[in-house]
């Protein structure tokens, strides 16, 4: 049983240790001007500080703006831990009010060969997402409740299935015996009939 419950915290903290896939966006700004002077006022914090330094490099921390639509971010990625993503917080927070993370992928674009002449419809066209079919239950699963939700639930049926199995085996060996020691005073008791007999 000890087994089955070190197998079963083992397999939880395998689960929640997988790596984090967001970034803390600083600032967005409609005016690509004031998005550089917010990115060069996180980059001088970030050489003045050596605490947040020291995250940087120890993380590989990227600072840099990205656009989006008409708006330019500020953002620092990859944060890849909880740990990491609340020390950034409680260290940026004073000076950048906004700030606050979201989840991302990195999206690997094919190489395209760009002369002049490509026209800008095109390369919409390029990077406007695939659509996958996917079921509506899979949906559901994945997005509302969660894969991690759902392999804790697995655990915990599995665990449930194992003492289930455990609690019959033990009846069953208590019922044996039972079964056993009756037979026992039996014999015992005709053991004791045939010696009274003989005398």
């Amino acid at each position: 049983m000890i087994q089955v419950i070190i197998v079963m915290l083992f397999s939880l903290t395998l689960l929640f240790s997988e790596p984090m896939h967001e970034k803390l966006i600083i600032s967005g700004d409609n005016d690509i001007v004031n998005a550089q002077a917010e990115l060069l006022k996180l980059k001088s914090y970030f050489i003045e500080n050596p605490e947040i330094s020291l995250l940087q490099e120890k993380h590989k921390l990227i600072l840099e703006m990205e656009v989006l639509g008409d708006y330019a971010l500020v953002v620092i990625k990859p944060v890849e831990t909880e740990a990491l993503k609340s020390e950034l917080l409680t260290l940026l927070k004073p000076l950048f009010p906004e700030l606050f993370s979201i989840k991302y992928q990195e999206v690997e674009c094919p190489d395209v060969e760009i002369d002049a002449k490509t026209n800008v419809e095109s390369m919409k066209n390029l990077a406007s997402p695939v659509k996958v079919e996917k079921s509506q239950y899979y949906q559901f699963l994945v997005e509302e409740i969660g894969l991690q939700w759902l392999a804790l639930l697995l655990l915990a049926v599995i665990g449930l299935t194992l003492s289930v199995h455990n609690r019959r085996k033990l009846v069953s060996l208590e019922k044996t015996q039972k079964e056993l020691s009756i037979k026992q005073d039996q014999i015992e008791d005709e053991i004791n009939k045939l010696g009274v007999s003989s005398v």
